[in-house]
Formats: structure tokens, C-alpha cells, sequence
């Protein structure tokens, strides 16, 4: 997989991506409580389309085409979604919402407790890092699915993807910022205490969903929190 990740690298793809990132996630800070919800999630489909669809083709084949068509497959799954399936639009934001939530503020706390187990039980630094990521992305994804089932019918929500995109756009915009990830993808794999060489090096970093501590987190979460406020002021103030 080291093969594909240098080739990622040297196509820029992450840090390209990282930028497509802050300027969407500006636009659903500023712009997006005046668009439609297909409208949006017609955007964090295919965003987030190409992430998990270049990710599972990563997975299936060590192979750069495989990850590119893998890509392309998961912009067409998310357009499927929002065109076809009813309430797909509220099903996919939701999905996208609780999959980010649940990393980032999860993350922390199960990190500083799986390495205290670690410590005490092995004694041993390599344990950590992939397994830790592979586990909140699986357990994420379990997340973001149960929440989506169960809130995208629940029509009474009526400024629930106001928040929703506002934290979106908040942690994207912030997780541009967060050092580790982009001092990984200018460095490389091995640069100082991070030594991933698998999925993470390459798709992690571009879904803004790893922090430092959980104070990463509550921020994210409150200025989500004043972003939608003044959404809805816009919104009431317009009627």
C-alpha cells in the first residue's frame, strides 16, 4: 500500500483536497442556510463520495486506478442517494454528521483510555496508532448509519440540517488547522511520533475528523452552535 500512498502524495491529491475542504466548508458556514437541502447534500455527497469511494477501492486493491474508480463510484452513490432515494438528502447530511461527531469527540476519550490499557497490559508504543483508527471507523460509520435511520423521517426537525451543516463546515474548516495530519502529508510517513503507513497516512487527514485533544471538539461544537444561531436569526429576520 506504501506505493499507492506515494503516489497519492505526489499528486497532491490530500493537500488539493484539504483546500476543496476549507472552501466548502466556508460555504456551509456562510452560504448554506439560503440554500436547499438537495442542494447541499448534493455537495457533501460527492465530496464525501470520492473519500469513501477512493478509501474502499484503497482497501480492495493496491492499485491507483482502482482507488481513482473507487472515487468516481462514490460520487455516483452519493447523486443516487440525494436524486433517488426518498429523503436521501436528509439521510446522507445526517449520516455525514453523525460519522464526524462521533470521531471527533469520541476519539479522544477512547484514545487516552486504549492507551492507558495498552501501557498497563503490553508496555508497548506499537500497538497503538492503526488499530486505534480502525476501530473509530468502523464504530463511526455504525454510528452515523443508526443515527441517520432513525432521524431522516422525523420531518418536525426543522433547523436540524441548519446545525448539521454548520458543524460541517466548522470541522472542516478547523481540521485544515490541526497540525498533526498536515505535517504528516508534507513530511511523510515516519515524521516525528507518526509512523502510519496505511489508510490513514493518505484518507484521514481529508476527512478533518482527527484532533489533538477533545478541546478540538467543543469547539468545533460551539461555534457550530453560533454559526446556526445566527442562521436562523438570518432566516427569521427574511420572513
Amino acid at each position: 500500500m506504501m506505493e499507492v500512498i506515494k503516489l497519492l502524495k505526489q499528486l497532491h491529491f490530500p493537500l488539493i483536497f484539504l483546500g476543496v475542504q476549507t472552501v466548502l466548508g466556508f460555504l456551509l458556514c456562510i452560504v448554506a442556510g439560503k440554500w436547499s437541502l438537495k442542494r447541499i447534500a448534493k455537495i457533501i455527497g460527492a465530496e464525501w463520495g470520492i473519500i469513501f469511494g477512493g478509501l474502499v477501492g484503497f482497501l480492495i486493491c493496491e492499485n491507483i486506478w482502482i482507488v481513482f474508480a473507487g472515487a468516481v463510484a462514490g460520487i455516483l452513490v452519493g447523486i443516487v442517494v440525494t436524486e433517488v432515494v426518498p429523503h436521501g438528502d436528509k439521510f446522507l447530511i445526517n449520516f455525514i454528521f453523525a460519522f464526524k461527531c462521533s470521531y471527533i469527540l469520541v476519539n479522544p476519550i477512547f484514545v487516552w483510555g486504549y492507551r492507558a490499557y495498552l501501557d498497563r497490559k503490553y508496555g508497548a508504543y506499537e500497538l497503538r496508532g492503526i488499530k486505534e483508527d480502525n476501530y473509530l471507523l468502523i464504530v463511526s460509520l455504525i454510528v452515523g448509519a443508526i443515527f441517520a435511520v432513525v432521524v431522516f423521517k422525523q420531518t418536525k426537525l426543522k433547523y436540524a440540517e441548519i446545525f448539521s451543516t454548520s458543524f460541517l463546515g466548522t470541522s472542516q474548516i478547523l481540521g485544515v488547522f490541526s497540525f498533526a495530519y498536515v505535517t504528516e502529508l508534507l513530511e511523510g510517513p515516519g515524521h516525528g511520533d507518526w509512523f502510519w503507513s496505511d489508510w490513514v497516512h493518505a484518507f484521514l487527514p481529508v476527512m478533518t475528523v482527527k484532533y489533538d485533544n477533545l478541546l478540538w471538539g467543543v469547539a468545533i461544537l460551539a461555534i457550530a452552535i453560533g454559526v446556526y444561531v445566527k442562521k436562523k436569526l438570518w432566516e427569521e429576520l427574511e420572513q
